[in-house]
């Protein structure tokens, strides 16, 4: 079994799903979003998304992690 995280990148809102992979067959886990406050300056705004991100790998612990 794999478990795959894979994310749809954004500033404003950044998706993110996890699915497990056993054999043929793919499970659905979570989705979700990651959002941030326009009135935030870009470095704020980056942290949010990078310490919610840094959350998710932790709690699913993705065998095929997002490429960055």
């Amino acid at each position: 079994m794999q478990v795959i995280m894979g994310i749809d990148p954004g500033l404003a809102t950044v998706g993110f799903g996890v699915i497990k992979s056993e054999g043929n067959n793919l499970i659905y886990v979570d989705s979700g979003t990651i959002k941030t406050k326009p009135e935030l300056d870009l470095p704020e705004r980056l942290n949010i998304i990078k310490v919610d991100f840094l959350s998710l790998l932790r709690t699913y612990k993705p065998d095929v992690p997002p490429p960055f």
